[in-house]
């Protein structure tokens, strides 16, 4: 089970741990500023149940047969939620777990491409749009590990479509390596491997 640390680039830490199970596959995570997360996927990655917390803010949602479902609220006032709903995949955001969960979801092989509808989730206030981005899988490199077998690195790039914006996520099983705004700051645990689409094959 990985657990370990990210640091983001405005110096705030996150403590996280993940695991794959039966149903799919879940993250938890706390910030150092007081924020927590926790998110769970189906077998196909599909977020079906996502609870995040920030500053006095709360998001809860999840898939509803193509849609995705949400509703933020301020924590001192949950009875004013009102819950949204919009033809999408899945939600995006700066924590490692919203990453990991897209990016296995598209099933990408090497060099393909797609592009995407997410949610995307601000910080701090939890502040939520609809984006559309293009996802590459630029390249699998396997690094040799100390004592264990290589890993595979995989090497995506993100583009959001309306502004022309790209960043590059490096991705090894269900950990982030280095993604945009934040780094591996500590693992204590490998990562769970997860097979490519080509291994997959027949």
């Amino acid at each position: 089970m990985p657990s370990g640390a990210y640091r983001f680039d405005d110096g705030t830490v996150e403590e996280f741990q993940c695991a794959p199970g039966p149903a799919g596959w879940r993250y938890v995570g706390t910030t150092s500023d007081g924020g927590r997360m926790d998110v769970a996927v189906n077998l196909r990655w599909r977020p079906a149940r996502v609870e995040l917390v920030a500053s006095g803010w709360l998001l809860r949602g999840g898939i509803s047969g193509p849609d995705v479902v949400w509703l933020r609220a301020a924590v001192a006032d949950l009875a004013g939620a009102v819950e949204r709903r919009t033809a999408a995949t899945g939600f995006f955001g700066r924590s490692p777990g919203l990453l990991v969960a897209t990016a296995r979801s598209l099933r990408l092989v090497t060099g393909g491409s797609v592009r995407v509808r997410l949610i995307e989730v601000s910080e701090p206030v939890l502040a939520t749009r609809t984006v559309d981005l293009d996802w590459t899988l630029l390249e699998v490199i396997r690094h040799d590990a100390e004592g264990e077998a290589a890993l595979p690195v995989e090497h995506y790039r993100v583009i959001e479509v309306a502004t022309g914006l790209a960043t590059d996520l490096h991705l090894c099983g269900d950990v982030v390596l280095a993604g945009p705004g934040l780094e591996l700051h500590a693992l204590h645990s490998p990562p769970t491997e997860q097979p490519t689409q080509e291994e997959t094959r027949p």
